[in-house]
């Protein structure tokens, strides 16, 4: 018999992981400036707490910001099992220590198939999220839900909580598997779509998606996941090498695109790495050149 509590943890880390990919694209094609990019971050090794995702960022402003998500789900991620509050709880101490700022996204995304677990807990939280003062009844009465829940040394006051839940994030995520009839597609499928909306936004065209399905980057990105989580490493730079590697191969299919590369993988390479480069809108130096056709179309 193959154990169950097993399979639902390695289904809970692909399904992590995929959305750690999805939303670095998702990143990417907003570009939004990305400092540092890390899966399974360690913040507090005494009680071994780590943020699934966590994302830093420099605004347009040149401030920097950090961009935290939680990832559900496992079947125990429930109101009666106590997890979900033990989230919240966590969020809240960081806050409450200035680990997070107020300026600091949090993020907690249940996959849809365990949205229905949480429907009552999530009524609440978007209840507080709907008032910015405790004066109404349904405010307090939305509060005292949480208060009843979570431990004191969580917050330093009613507001303080109030602000602290409104500033996680309550999200559904898509499915890992849809079911005959679900209009949503599943989570990897909205990958695949990212993976082509960057390759359309660089230009670069898709000649034979048969040849070099999306899946071949999603795969390479989760082999990187695989080995860097857990390292305190952020992931921006081989990331990035892995999309210019997966284009640069598309980009070698389409004939007449670059004349002067001459077939080879690397100009390709250097061509694609230059699209990203005006992309993300970085300065490339006055002795570069980009090759003839470098836009690929």
């Amino acid at each position: 018999m193959p154990s169950t509590a097993i399979r639902s943890t390695r289904i809970g880390f692909y399904y992590q992981d995929l959305y750690a990919i999805l939303v670095f694209l998702s990143n990417y094609e907003a570009k939004r400036k990305m400092e540092k990019f890390f899966v399974d971050f360690e913040y507090d090794s005494t009680n071994k707490k780590s943020y699934d995702l966590l994302v830093e960022l420099i605004d347009n402003s040149g401030v920097p910001t950090q961009e935290v998500y939680e990832v559900k789900t496992g079947q125990y991620f429930k109101e009666k099992t106590g997890l979900v509050f033990e989230t919240v709880a966590d969020y809240a101490k960081l806050r409450k220590n200035s680990v997070l700022s107020i300026n600091d996204k949090s993020t907690v995304i249940i996959s849809k198939d365990r949205a229905v677990a949480v429907r009552n807990f999530r009524d609440h939280a978007q209840r507080l999220h709907h008032y910015t003062t405790l004066s109404t009844e349904d405010a307090q009465s939305a509060l005292q839900y949480f208060k009843d829940k979570l431990s004191s040394d969580c917050y330093d006051s009613d507001d303080d909580l109030h602000t602290s839940i409104r500033a996680i994030v309550f999200e559904e995520g898509s499915p890992l598997t849809v079911i005959a009839g679900d209009p949503d597609s599943d989570i990897k499928d909205n990958v695949r779509e990212k993976v082509r909306r960057v390759a359309r936004n660089l230009p670069i065209s898709f000649p034979n998606p048969i040849a070099f399905p999306e899946d071949m980057l999603i795969h390479e990105l989760l082999s990187i996941i695989q080995s860097k989580a857990g390292t305190q490493e952020s992931l921006i730079d081989e990331f990035r090498s892995a999309m210019i590697n997966y284009y640069a191969r598309y980009k070698l299919q389409t004939e007449g695109i670059s004349p002067g590369s001459g077939g080879s993988l690397e100009l390709a390479c250097n061509d694609i790495e230059q699209l990203m480069n005006v992309y993300e809108g970085v300065a490339i130096p006055a002795e570069t050149t980009q090759t003839e056709g470098g836009e690929v179309s």
